[in-house]
């Protein structure tokens, strides 16, 4: 039932209309746009000048809703809406409703109506006079209840009471029943086109038709017939509606938001629907988010170009675009053997070496029919061992290192201050030491054989500290 405005403000843009006081009775000019000299006592009549804001104006004489004024050199007539009296000591002290509105009993939804009402105004020097400029602000008429109409004039307030009763309701008929009387499960506000109800009172006035009600005791989600109450206006004035709950009818399937996969290759095409929105739309009014039943691409003849891949639920079909490329190699990548060391003229184990062929789609596949070059070990040190397959190629390092332990530069299986002695000779080039030597006697490892080296052997030869503190 659509709801009327809470409180309608009403102007009544009428005038004053007790009668003017002694000849002579002085205004003055109160609208801010000035009063209008009027030849006759009408404002379809030549207008003679316009008395500006404030003017004082001497009157002698009143006809209607016009005062005559002496104004310019021409005696005149100014609406009485656009003036006021003048005096100092002249105020208006209050306001008052000196006769109630001829109805102040109302039904629900009846229009107010201010006819009757008599508003009297209370000056400082003891006058009073009725007046018609004042503004109502009317409570809502949609509610049972006492409610209170304010009358405001001129800074000055009062009000009355006026009361809201029920509709006098006797019954409700269903006078016209629905042409279907079948409901999707789920429908929140079921319209029954057709339904007509005749609303029946009890004061005397004729039975209106109308399509405007309300359902109550209705379960959306309970299959088969029931038993409603049709109401209008009221919950306790009902009448009864048999209708049936039917399962809901799937009307349209939608991707809402597509996966965050876009983009596939033809050497793996497993579906992968993650970021999803799938929404289905029923005969009930409602759009849920299901889960597809079954997700499959579209028949496609040509790669690197666009497929559509189809979603199934319900018996329906929905789709989004996805871009199927073709997988090609693009490198190949290593994972280097177990043993990344070897021994001086020694042949490298590339036992564990796994050698991948990459694809642009991510994946990679081990392949066996690769091509390695030749490692020279005959000098100690870092190589870089290259293999190569088909125009691609990669690579690893290896460590052509001596049996010997750091540190031992004689090789009598111990670190001594002899080892030391020969660092620190090989150091100062006052020994020719091998390629070697100079390896196990570069105990730092930064390439070089230094007195550094040797003060470290020294160090790890009388125990002061181990050969591989940092």
């Amino acid at each position: 039932m659509k709801r009327k405005i809470l409180a309608i403000v009403l102007i009544l843009l009428l005038l004053p209309v007790a009668p003017v006081g002694a000849a002579d009775t002085t205004y003055i000019v109160s609208a801010a746009a000035g009063a209008k000299v009027y030849a006759e006592p009408t404002n379809t009549s030549a207008v003679l000048s316009v008395a500006k804001y404030q003017t004082v104006l001497s009157a002698d004489d009143s006809e209607g809703l016009f005062i005559r004024v002496h104004y310019d050199g021409y005696v005149g007539w100014v609406a009485a809406e656009d003036v006021s009296l003048y005096g100092v000591s002249l105020r208006l002290t209050s306001i008052a409703v000196t006769s109630l509105p001829e109805k102040t009993v109302y039904y629900e939804d009846d229009p107010f109506s201010a006819q009757g009402l008599v508003v009297t105004a209370y000056y400082s020097d003891g006058t009073a006079a009725d007046v018609r400029g004042y503004t109502l602000v009317v409570p809502d008429m949609y509610s049972v209840g006492e409610k209170i109409v304010t009358v405001s004039y001129q800074g000055q307030t009062t009000s009355f009471p006026i009361t809201v009763n029920r509709q006098p309701i006797d019954h409700i008929e269903i006078s016209a029943p629905p042409s279907d009387i079948t409901v999707p499960e789920g429908t929140e506000q079921p319209s029954f086109e057709g339904l007509e109800l005749t609303v029946y009172y009890t004061d005397g006035r004729a039975p209106i038709t109308t399509t405007d009600y309300t359902l109550l005791q209705y379960d959306p989600d309970t299959l088969g017939e029931q038993t409603v109450l049709v109401s209008y206006k009221y919950e306790d004035i009902t009448a009864p509606l048999t209708i049936e709950v039917v399962p809901k009818t799937l009307l349209s399937l939608a991707v809402t938001t597509p996966p965050t996969k876009q983009i596939y290759y033809d050497d793996d095409l497993r579906i992968d629907l993650s970021g999803l929105v799938l929404s289905a739309t029923y005969d009930n009014g409602k759009t849920e988010t299901v889960e597809p039943e079954s997700a499959q691409f579209a028949p496609y003849s040509v790669l690197n170009t666009d497929v559509d891949i189809i979603l199934s639920y319900g018996g329906m079909t929905a789709s989004y675009t996805v871009r199927l490329n073709r997988a090609e190699a693009v490198g190949i990548s290593v994972s280097p053997p177990n043993q990344t060391e070897c021994l001086l003229n020694a042949e490298p184990d590339f036992s564990g070496l796994v050698v991948y062929l990459e694809y642009n789609s991510g994946n990679r596949e081990g392949i066996t029919d690769y091509q390695i070059d030749t490692v020279d070990t005959a000098s100690f040190g870092t190589k870089t061992v290259n293999v190569y397959y088909e125009s691609f190629s990669a690579s690893f390092e290896i460590q052509v290192v001596s049996d010997a332990m750091r540190g031992d530069v004689n090789k009598d299986g111990r670190v001594t201050s002899l080892d030391a002695r020969l660092v620190l000779r090989g150091a100062l080039s006052l020994a020719a030491l091998t390629e070697e030597q100079q390896w196990i006697g570069d105990v730092n490892e930064d390439g070089r054989l230094t007195t550094a080296d040797a003060r470290r052997i020294l160090r790890a030869a009388v125990n002061l500290e181990p050969l591989n503190a940092e």
